[in-house]
């Protein structure tokens, strides 16, 4: 029998959208699946609807809980599953129909976590916003863990990978962030399978889209991480200019204190400054210093 996939979904106020998603994962190409599904304290229609499946599927089970938020949600749903692999995903996205079966034959011995290409659409999923491929992971699985989002749908991971680490769930957002990040850190092997396995579908209220939000607590994140980040033997320049971005951008926009931001630049970059995109920008931060070029660009923020 082919092996047995879990498929975890975190559930909150998603009347609109979890349908769908539940049925992209039903009508997998690949079908040994459970699907489990974690009502998080819902108080919309959620909880009729995932009633309404697990009735009417015998792979589909549901459990209630108050709201814990989505890593506990996704923690708990771990400790309820029983395959050999493990995929995540969220209630307002979807899987194609062959992203489980195309990522298990990504799966060799020495292959812990397999990623594929996605697509990022508007609510009512007419118009695609972008296109993310991750076919660079295998050569620099650091690079590609800071630089972009590993998102939550994204990987195929085997049992061991989650069995052996945790969703934190004291953070506010850029959970899926520091999770792949983390497991880079530690050494797992990331394998990439080319194609789109899955679609975003863009909310306004996502928690993703409040950037700044996202960006303080991914320098939290960062600085918690740093001794390991820096000592990675993949860590390299774009790295470093990619983190002094965000901590720039951050403190430019949240009106941050001059003087600690760019002692937190300096930790993460030498001078003379070169991290930003713009070489004209360089010029300006050193020609007139990064804590003058700071305040200017917080006046010009106003």
């Amino acid at each position: 029998m082919a092996d047995l996939v879990s498929i975890i979904i975190p559930c909150y106020n998603c009347e609109l959208y979890v349908s769908e998603c539940i049925e992209s994962a039903l009508h997998q190409s690949h079908n040994n699946i459970e699907i489990i599904c974690i009502n998080d304290g819902s108080n919309d229609g959620t909880e009729e609807i995932l009633n309404k499946y697990s009735k009417k599927h015998e792979n589909i089970v549901v459990h209630h809980i108050p709201n814990a938020g989505a890593s506990a949600a996704r923690n708990l749903g771990f400790d309820k599953s029983s395959g050999q692999y493990i995929q995540f995903l969220d209630a307002d996205d979807i899987l194609e129909l062959n992203k489980i079966e195309k990522q298990l034959s990504g799966f060799g011995q020495d292959v812990d976590i397999v990623v594929s290409d996605y697509e990022t659409f508007s609510v009512d999923l007419a118009n695609k916003i972008n296109k993310k491929t991750f076919e660079k992971i295998e050569n620099n699985a650091l690079e590609v863990a800071i630089t972009s989002v590993i998102s939550t749908i994204n990987p195929l991971y085997r049992r061991s990978v989650i069995s052996e680490n945790r969703y934190n769930e004291n953070l506010s957002c850029a959970q899926d962030w520091e999770f792949n990040l983390r497991l880079v850190l530690m050494g797992y092997n990331f394998k990439y399978v080319s194609g789109n396995g899955f679609k975003i579908r863009r909310t306004e209220n996502s928690v993703s889209s409040n950037w700044l939000k996202v960006s303080n607590v991914q320098i939290e994140i960062l600085n918690s991480l740093c001794i390991d980040i820096k000592s990675n033997p993949s860590y390299n320049s774009r790295v470093a200019a990619y983190i002094a971005r965000i901590i720039y951008n951050a403190a430019v926009h949240g009106k941050q204190d001059i003087s600690k931001a760019a002692c937190s630049i300096f930790t993460w970059v030498d001078k003379p400054i070169d991290f930003f995109l713009s070489s004209k920008k360089n010029k300006l931060g050193n020609l007139f210093g990064l804590k003058l070029l700071l305040r200017i660009d917080q006046w010009r923020s106003k």
